[in-house]
């Protein structure tokens, strides 16, 4: 069974990967380093409130730095995306106005980067993490309860018959977090929690490619989202709902 130290040890390991993404980010030899760097970030925050605490100050500090990051790098993501859904079809102000917010992004977000900051932030994480550890017990549990909790999430969003785009949205974040943590912790999940995966990646690729597509409408007013997008959407949507309820149902004797 994985313990507490294990579990220091991959947060350890997320900041390594987040740190390697960082580099290549500032180097600009890697067309993928920004996704890849917002991967790991993501993937760092799911794992740390799990370990820090919501209600101690320090670790308050650190969450919301960490969360800071993350909305820096917002900007010239969108403009990235957007680039590459109009492809050829993109204009000459289009692409100006998106070069323009890309570049301004990853100004920002390197000189954030190559700050003394950052490295302080690495290393008051892992330090702050290995002392809260030390003090939780059942983190089994913890992880559990976390995995059920984003479940019934799910589940409970699902109530609403019309959802919106911020809706979709907000249901993504949601399989995202699901997703990252079940596969990051997954020696410390329910086997019926890790068999979510497939269909987590597969709903997480169909509400990515529909906000895509709204942030698109979002910068450029002639541009709209085909009812095939929503199609898409709601199929990979009702099939991870089907599956979490099946989940839910009592088991017959």
């Amino acid at each position: 069974m994985r313990n507490n130290a294990d579990y220091l040890l991959l947060i350890a390991k997320q900041l390594n990967r987040l740190q390697r993404s960082r580099q290549a980010l500032l180097s600009g030899c890697d067309t993928e380093a920004l996704h890849d760097f917002r991967v790991q970030l993501r993937s760092l925050r799911t794992l740390l409130p799990l370990a820090l605490s919501s209600k101690k100050q320090p670790d308050q500090s650190i969450l919301r730095a960490w969360r800071g990051l993350a909305k820096l790098s917002n900007s010239p993501r969108d403009a990235e995306v957007m680039m590459d859904l109009l492809g050829k079809q993109i204009i000459a102000v289009q692409k100006q106005s998106l070069q323009q917010h890309y570049s301004i992004g990853i100004i920002q977000l390197k000189t954030i980067l190559s700050s003394p900051q950052l490295q302080s932030l690495h290393h008051k994480t892992l330090q702050q993490a290995h002392l809260r550890l030390d003090l939780r017990r059942q983190l089994k549990r913890r992880i559990q309860q976390q995995q059920a909790k984003l479940r019934q999430s799910l589940l409970n969003e699902n109530l609403t018959s019309t959802p919106s785009l911020n809706d979709w949205h907000h249901r993504r974040i949601t399989i995202k977090q699901l997703r990252y943590l079940t596969e990051l912790a997954a020696d410390w999940s329910l086997a019926s929690t890790t068999n979510l995966l497939p269909t987590l990646k597969t709903a997480q690729t169909a509400l990515g490619h529909l906000q895509d597509k709204h942030t698109l409408t979002l910068w450029f007013a002639n541009t709209e989202i085909h009812q095939s997008v929503f199609e898409s959407t709601e199929r990979s949507w009702n099939k991870l709902i089907t599956q979490l309820l099946e989940m839910n149902a009592p088991t017959l004797p």
